[in-house]
């Protein structure tokens, strides 16, 4: 009889070790996809329309967080001071002069007018922080110098963007990747 329950331990045998294998690639296959998400790469769904015509509201996008450097033009997710993520583009970086004439909605970087072919300018949007710095002399002759480890963000729809116009420079740090890849 003892040879009966032997046999059928062995019997159980193989099917045991399949639902451990199984077990265990499904841990593996988790961990694996954890690490991704939380060091390399995302994916974000959009909502708003504030990088409207290049990012559309409701699309999703593959975010890569495995960047060395941040550079101009480069569209971004970022915390946006405890409001959750947003998605702008970066049009100025440390180091550089930015003034943005309210008027005309017109960027210069650097003394240079900022081409900007994506952008729907809205003359006259300014946002409170830029608005703040005219009491200060801000002007052509005097911009905006952005700080060494901060970037200025804009939305590419001017007129309905909640971005560096409102907040200020964001620091390097608090942004969560760049968008590369629209995911259909």
């Amino acid at each position: 009889m003892e040879e009966n329950g032997a046999n059928a331990v062995r019997k159980k045998s193989p099917a045991l070790r399949i639902m451990v294998i199984v077990i265990c690639a499904l841990a593996a296959a988790f961990i694996i996809t954890f690490l991704l998400n939380r060091f390399a790469f995302s994916m974000i769904k959009v909502s708003g329309t504030g990088m409207e015509p290049t990012v559309m509201n409701g699309e999703r996008w593959l975010i890569d967080k495995t960047f060395d450097e941040l550079g101009r033009g480069d569209i971004v997710t970022f915390s946006s001071g405890g409001k959750g993520a947003s998605v702008s583009r970066i049009v100025a970086v440390g180091g550089d002069s930015l003034y943005l004439d309210m008027q005309s909605g017109r960027l210069y970087i650097n003394g240079e007018l900022y081409d900007e072919p994506y952008a729907k300018s809205s003359p006259g949007v300014g946002g409170s922080f830029i608005s703040g710095l005219a009491g200060g002399g801000y002007g052509k002759e005097n911009p905006l110098v952005i700080e060494q480890g901060y970037v200025f963000v804009m939305g590419d729809n001017r007129g309905n963007s909640r971005d560096s116009r409102e907040f200020g420079p964001i620091a390097e740090g608090d942004v969560f990747g760049i968008v590369t890849k629209k995911i259909k």
